[in-house]
């Protein structure tokens, strides 16, 4: 039975303070793996008490690889890695001149490695050894090179993450969407777009603001500001007067009432690996915006409407034409994007590497 086999999910120090779809693909998976009879816990960086041995720790935000050393003590029989791969080296390049100088003199791996030791000094958490002899990318590198099987939630994701590292056996399944429903309690729409997501340049508020300006559209921004991106947080405030409205960050359960209010939802995000909230927006009947990528491209087929996230012009043709669509895809949506279809794909997968251990 699947119940004696134990997994521990691995996730960021802040998953819980600062909102992100991570949280709710950690969540369903452990929601429908556990309706299969698996055991699953949740640990963060900073928690005590957590569990010495298990059968599979499985990791979560490759991009975060510090907190991986963190467990290095918990024994298991296999180690599965689940990317969500974030590139910020577009993002960086929207920050302060101090900031864009310092990324592009060290480059964007010993940029994130420089701004996690900031998080980890700023948590109060001691930086484990063995990040700071690795540095950010050959801590990655190793956390690949020591997984069992490595999942992406897109085959392009795989495929920009092979253009800096070696990954070893991979699966991609796709995230779900059972998490969310379509509120039955709609009135006409508020606004023309609304973006759910948090405040900070890899989101690119600031463009769609100014887009939904040119296109004399109406916008609902729902969503904190990133902690370190308060600068540009009051940039977009500065920038939306008259054009935009802002709402505070919204749980999960909270989100189809949300979604409601608006005609398209739009992110037009620098870096995205799948935006879990395009997948919401969706699923309650709302047409959507994404950029242009290989990723997004995969995943929305030709269901949404694209545009170049540094256009704005090119954003607020998108806008127009995500207006004017009229057929809607919450079907084929559902089949898809299941939450439980990927714990079944992920039960395989951990039989098979246990198997395959002993």
């Amino acid at each position: 039975m699947n119940n004696s086999i134990k997994i521990l999910f691995i996730g960021r120090h802040d998953l819980r303070t600062q909102a992100g779809g991570d949280a709710v693909h950690m969540d369903q998976h452990k929601i429908f793996l556990e309706q299969l009879g698996f055991d699953v816990q949740i640990a963060l960086v900073g928690e005590i008490n957590g569990p010495k041995e298990v059968d599979i720790i499985h990791f979560f935000n490759l991009g975060r690889p510090a907190d991986y050393f963190y467990f290095s003590d918990v024994k298991a029989k296999a180690r599965i890695v689940s990317s969500i791969f974030v590139d910020y080296s577009q993002a960086d390049k929207e920050q302060s001149f101090a900031r864009r100088a310092i990324s592009k003199s060290l480059g964007k791996y010993r940029m994130e490695f420089l701004k996690t030791l900031a998080k980890y000094k700023m948590w109060g958490i001691k930086i484990p050894p063995d990040y700071v002899t690795n540095g950010h990318k050959g801590s990655i590198q190793n956390i690949l090179s020591s997984a069992d099987h490595v999942i992406t939630a897109s085959n392009a994701e795989l495929n920009h993450i092979e253009t800096s590292f070696n990954v070893p056996k991979h699966s991609c399944i796709y995230l779900g969407s059972e998490h969310i429903l379509a509120s039955t309690d709609i009135d006409a729409p508020e606004f023309d777009i609304i973006c759910i997501a948090r405040i900070e340049p890899l989101k690119n508020q600031l463009r769609l603001i100014k887009a939904c300006a040119q296109a004399n559209l109406t916008l609902l921004i729902v969503g904190n500001a990133g902690t370190q991106h308060l600068d540009y947080y009051q940039k977009c405030i500065l920038e939306a007067k008259g054009i935009a409205t802002f709402m505070d960050y919204q749980k999960p359960e909270d989100l189809s009432s949300i979604y409601a209010l608006a005609k398209v939802h739009a992110l037009c995000s620098l870096y995205e690996t799948t935006g879990l909230v395009s997948i919401e927006a969706m699923k309650c009947g709302l047409n959507i915006l994404v950029s242009h990528s290989a990723i997004q491209e995969e995943l929305f087929e030709d269901k949404a409407a694209y545009c170049e996230p540094t256009n704005i012009d090119s954003i607020a043709e998108g806008l127009k034409s995500a207006l004017s669509q009229k057929e809607k895809h919450t079907e084929w949506l559902q089949q898809k994007f299941s939450w439980k279809s990927a714990a079944n794909q992920l039960s395989d997968i951990y039989l098979e590497t246990l198997t395959q251990k002993s």
